[in-house]
């Protein structure tokens, strides 16, 4: 596989605003799927007394998901560098790693009505309207300045 011919990586873009700062997340795109793969996730609260503890003390308890002793986001360039690894296989382990963390996200983009990926002087992002919404979600609220041309590059023929 070609970084940026038959997938585009950002290793740190900001996902969503969990309380006061952005959860991280690493950024892998193809030309069929989205793919984010969080640093860590919010872990949401199981139990009534698990909910009140976290609203009383304002705090985010948080869960980070590692193959041996690294994260998923810091093996993910030895993966996509692998030469014997291709589209379909890396597809394939996302998807068997989605299945153990459902906090990785994977978003088909032929199912979308709309794609939108923005460049500007203001920032980078991607957004995305399912068919028969009326509002895009965002899918990344923040590409930082090194990788968010390379990503309006890559989907200049889809978004």
């Amino acid at each position: 596989m070609i970084e940026n011919n038959d997938y585009v990586y950002a290793p740190t873009v900001d996902i969503e605003l969990q309380g006061q700062y952005f959860i991280k997340g690493a950024f892998i795109g193809t030309k069929t799927y989205l793919y984010l793969i969080p640093h860590e996730s919010a872990v949401k609260s199981t139990s009534l007394k698990d909910f009140f503890i976290d609203g009383l003390s304002k705090s985010i308890r948080l869960e980070r998901f590692s193959i041996g002793d690294k994260k998923l986001h810091e093996i993910m360039p030895e993966i996509l560098q692998d030469p014997e690894m291709n589209l379909e296989g890396l597809d394939s382990f996302l998807v068997e790693m989605k299945a153990k963390w459902d906090a990785i996200k994977r978003v088909e983009i032929a199912s979308l009505a709309k794609l939108k990926v923005v460049s500007n002087f203001f920032g980078g992002s991607i957004s995305y309207k399912n068919k028969g919404d009326i509002l895009y979600s965002h899918f990344i609220m923040r590409i930082p300045n090194s990788h968010r041309k390379l990503v309006k590059a890559f989907y200049k023929e889809i978004a």
